[in-house]
């Protein structure tokens, strides 16, 4: 579980990085689904798995965020 929080604080910790600079959707696209595949990996290695709702709550905030980028991109 420990692992899993590190990994996870450390990706949201470079998504702000990500905000705070000039990255492309398609950057986001690729660091997000890297962010996946560090989080199975995880699970796959510790045996740990997170609450269902915790998935889902992830996914909204990024949906959020993606959101947000796109529209400031688009100047609206």
């Amino acid at each position: 579980m420990i692992l899993f929080l590190l990994s996870n604080i450390a990706f949201l910790a470079s998504f702000v990085w990500l905000m705070l600079g000039a990255t492309s959707l398609t950057v986001w696209g690729i660091w997000i689904f890297a962010w996946v595949a560090a989080d199975y990996a995880v699970m796959w290695l510790t045996g740990y798995e997170p609450p269902a709702w915790m998935w889902g709550a992830t996914i909204t905030a990024l949906g959020v965020i993606w959101v947000v980028l796109n529209s400031t991109e688009l100047g609206l």
